[in-house]
């Protein structure tokens, strides 16, 4: 990890998250951390700004009560193993893109692995050039970078794989029922609450760059997201009525991308996948209206995956057709 992960607020956070009933004496910290009382005191104050809610009982020290709102570099690395192997984070307070962000880094002499994440994206982009919005603080964009150094075959399940990992571990996280949607969407009850954009380049047959970036809406409340898009876009606080720690949410995405991009160059277990892909596959089993990107049309029953994750329908005469990219819908196109 950075340096920056051993920072005193980001020990502070450790140390009061791994026991959050207990009070921490400001005289036990300050020993931990090889610090004075006083700049133990400052460490507080400076958390309290960043809108971490502190308890204080004279006698007994400190407990966290409240987390932020909004995304915080030391409440990100705090949530993170201290063995992650992160090299940088750079948070923004806007950007139009957190991929454009890590690739520009990548470009550069920074190590990685290494992570972008911003408050608001409002320009960010979407699978097949789109564009979309984030303009809610509450929710996560986060981008991870990656200098791989291998053949693109070793990659072809990647979106797919970060995307069942992610389900797992939101699942794990919130007990509410997340789905993947084939290829990067992730799905609640019907509606997406999250995508995923995998971003790369290449030198002779060698991926050199590797960028995974989340979306994913968190603390909106029904009432924050746009009236025209309620029937078909949903967040994790507006389905299961409560709010949730941004930063150990963000803090997730990064653990979980990291984790599928290394078993993806090692060889993902083909029995594995199926288990995962039958566990959290949306619309498996139903009728789906498929467009592939040469505005191909077809409807079908979604039977599964193959080995090379692309999707299998069979068509109304019995027939199985492939597809390696496209839309998927329970409507037409």
């Amino acid at each position: 990890m950075t340096m920056r992960s051993q920072s005193p607020d980001v020990q502070i956070l450790r140390t009061l998250l791994e026991d959050s009933a207990q009070f921490h004496s400001g005289q036990a910290l300050a020993e931990q951390l090889g610090l004075s009382r006083v700049a133990v005191w400052k460490r507080l104050e400076n958390l309290k700004k960043q809108g971490f809610t502190l308890e204080a009982i004279r006698n007994r020290g400190y407990r966290i009560s409240g987390f932020p709102d909004h995304a915080t570099e030391a409440g990100i690395l705090s949530q993170l193993p201290q063995e992650a192997p992160l090299e940088s984070l750079t948070l923004f307070e806007e950007s139009k893109s957190t991929n454009s962000e890590v690739l520009r880094l990548l470009a550069t002499e920074e190590e990685a692995p290494l992570a972008c994440i911003t408050r608001k994206q409002p320009g960010g982009r979407g699978r097949r050039g789109r564009a979309w919005s984030g303009d809610f603080d509450g929710n996560v964009y986060a981008s991870v970078g990656f200098r791989p150094n291998i053949s693109p075959r070793q990659l072809g399940l990647l979106t797919i794989w970060t995307g069942l990992r992610l389900c797992r571990r939101i699942h794990r996280e919130t007990d509410l029922p997340v789905q993947l949607k084939w290829p990067n969407d992730l799905y609640l009850k019907g509606r997406k609450i999250a995508g995923i954009l995998s971003e790369s380049t290449f030198e002779t047959e060698r991926i050199t760059s590797l960028v995974i970036g989340t979306g994913m809406n968190v603390n909106m409340r029904t009432e924050d997201i746009p009236e025209d898009l309620r029937s078909s876009a949903t967040s994790l606080a507006a389905e299961s009525g409560r709010l949730f720690h941004l930063d150990r949410m963000i803090a997730a995405v990064i653990e979980e991308s990291t984790h599928a991009v290394n078993e993806c160059i090692l060889g993902i277990d083909e029995d594995r996948l199926a288990d995962e892909w039958s566990t959290f596959a949306c619309f498996l089993g139903q009728e789906v209206y498929v467009q592939n990107s040469d505005e191909d049309r077809q409807t079908g029953t979604m039977i599964g995956i193959d080995r090379s994750g692309a999707l299998l329908l069979k068509d109304p005469n019995g027939a199985i057709r492939s597809y390696r990219a496209g839309d998927v819908s329970l409507r037409p196109l």
